[in-house]
């Protein structure tokens, strides 16, 4: 997979401690302060009342050991919809991209569908059908 200034971004934050992260069977998140994105990528500061004060990553834990899709703080269009001007909105967009991609790298062998000792993970099969369903929530 490609590495862009973004995901490099991402590691350079955890790498210096910045990167808030729970990540475990049950779901968890990922998330940087949004004062940091703005700073990192020159998006001015007026801007930072209409995102959330993480940009970040989520994956909900659907119970019986199924997790759903791992999501984002949000699109371009939905931070735009909140008064950010689109360029700064795409680069939120994928500083949230960049944020999954690490989360899902985070998550380990979880997914794997065949355990160490050559048994079906089940709890991998279904949470991996989940994703390609696309499903966020349980409610």
């Amino acid at each position: 997979m490609r590495t862009n200034k973004y995901y490099k971004f991402v590691l350079g934050m955890e790498q210096l401690g910045s990167l808030d992260m729970e990540i475990g069977h049950r779901g968890g998140f990922i998330k940087l302060s949004s004062s940091s994105v703005f700073e990192a990528f020159d998006i001015p500061d007026k801007y930072l009342d209409s995102v959330p004060r993480y940009i970040g990553a989520g994956c909900n834990y659907l119970g019986g050991g199924v997790r759903g899709s791992i999501f984002s703080t949000g699109g371009a269009a939905e931070f735009e919809s909140h008064g950010v001007p689109k360029t700064y909105a795409k680069i939120l967009e994928k500083v949230g991209d960049a944020l999954i991609r690490r989360y899902e790298e985070l998550e380990g062998g979880a997914n794997d569908e065949v355990d160490e000792d050559g048994e079906t993970n089940w709890d991998a099969m279904a949470t991996n059908a989940s994703r390609r369903a696309g499903v966020r929530s349980a409610y």
